[in-house]
């Protein structure tokens, strides 16, 4: 059996973690209290969270602390994995808002090395895992509570 590239290994004890995304539903009526006038997701939403933080459960600030240590983690194994791809074919793309990982999808399997290629793939089975999964009840719908 090969050895796993640390990155892989490391990605798959983040996946357990909440996303972002997540984190943030997860206190969605307390963040629209405190950032009523923002939209879910957009960066003036998380500069609103981020300044008022201390006024947020500590539950909700725990989740986004998690999250965020989570996304960090996350960048870092993909810079890991994918350096000299992201170095030859996506150095003057910008950070952040899943760009990076857009520029990677896009180029020809030949340009992607074994452990990129691994990490990208990592990556679309734990999104597959997450999507919602159709009911085998008759009128259900999966993951709806009663």
């Amino acid at each position: 059996m090969r050895a796993r590239p640390w990155p892989l290994v490391l990605s798959l004890a983040l996946l357990a973690a909440p996303s972002p995304a997540a984190a943030e539903r997860s206190c969605k009526e307390e963040i629209d209290a405190v950032c009523p006038d923002t939209a879910p997701g957009s960066s003036e939403r998380v500069e609103c969270v981020r300044a008022s933080a201390e006024k947020l459960p500590e539950r909700c600030r725990a989740r986004m602390h998690r999250a965020r240590n989570r996304l960090t983690a996350g960048m870092e194994a993909l810079r890991a994995s994918c350096r000299d791809e992201i170095d030859r074919h996506c150095d003057d793309v910008q950070r952040g808002g899943g760009r990076l990982q857009r520029c990677l999808r896009k180029l020809d399997d030949d340009q992607l090395g074994e452990r990129c290629r691994d990490y990208l793939d990592l990556l679309d089975a734990h999104r597959e895992r997450r999507k919602p999964q159709p009911s085998t009840e008759p009128g259900g719908t999966a993951g709806q509570d009663g």
